[in-house]
């Protein structure tokens, strides 16, 4: 695809957009795929997580990281479902000026806090705080401060991508423990594509793909 013809798509994506056709949008500017069975770019639904790294290294990723199995995203319009965050291993709260307060949960309770520098003194939170009163907390929170933004994270030693160039030996204890890993592949043409792995156990369920269908250099 030309410069120019990725130029006119993206305005028209983009001037759809401001009508609320994003079910329209979304297929100009993106391929998508979930796959819940067979393989897709030799991955293999039902390999164990071991295989599944195998494959995506062959595949010619760089690097994968561990993802929420289930997302969600509460804001001051959308505190009904504040519940969801008993299903999250933890959860950032967070807002336009700078906020973070990540929270870990063990057994129902507040294990580990990680704060921003501007959250540094906030005491909203504390280790051992049950759920019940964590969502409570939140819920007057919203109160006082709309902009609040709550979402689930995971948390995992060295917080950040898990190189998989070379032996997967170390990479794959990192990664064993958690249920959903994401990665992508910049090769792709035009803009890359990104992969969302899902396992049940550790037998992979499910792969959501996504391929941009456009880039502007």
């Amino acid at each position: 695809m030309t410069t120019k013809n990725a130029k006119i798509i993206l305005f028209i994506a983009t001037a759809l957009s401001f009508t609320g056709c994003d079910a329209v949008v979304d297929p100009l500017l993106f391929e998508r795929q979930t796959i819940e069975t067979g393989s897709f770019r030799g991955i293999q639904i039902g390999s164990s997580k071991m295989d599944v790294l195998r494959q995506v290294k062959t595949l010619g990723a760089y690097a994968v990281k561990p993802i929420p199995r289930t997302y969600f995203e509460i804001t001051a319009g959308s505190i009904k479902e504040i519940d969801k965050l008993r299903q999250a291993e933890g959860i950032r709260i967070t807002d336009h000026r700078g906020l973070a307060i990540d929270l870990k949960f063990d057994s129902g309770s507040v294990k580990l806090i990680r704060r921003s520098v501007p959250a540094k003194d906030n005491s909203w939170f504390f280790e051992n705080q049950i759920i019940d009163d964590v969502i409570t907390e939140i819920r007057k929170r919203f109160n006082e401060h709309p902009s609040l933004v709550v979402f689930p994270i995971v948390f995992y030693e060295g917080d950040g991508w898990v190189n998989v160039t070379g032996s997967l030996d170390e990479p794959i204890k990192t990664l064993r423990p958690y249920d959903a890993w994401t990665f992508g592949i910049a090769s792709d043409k035009p803009g890359g594509s990104h992969f969302d792995l899902y396992f049940d156990g550790d037998r992979l369920t499910k792969i959501n793909y996504r391929r941009e269908r456009i880039r502007l250099d």
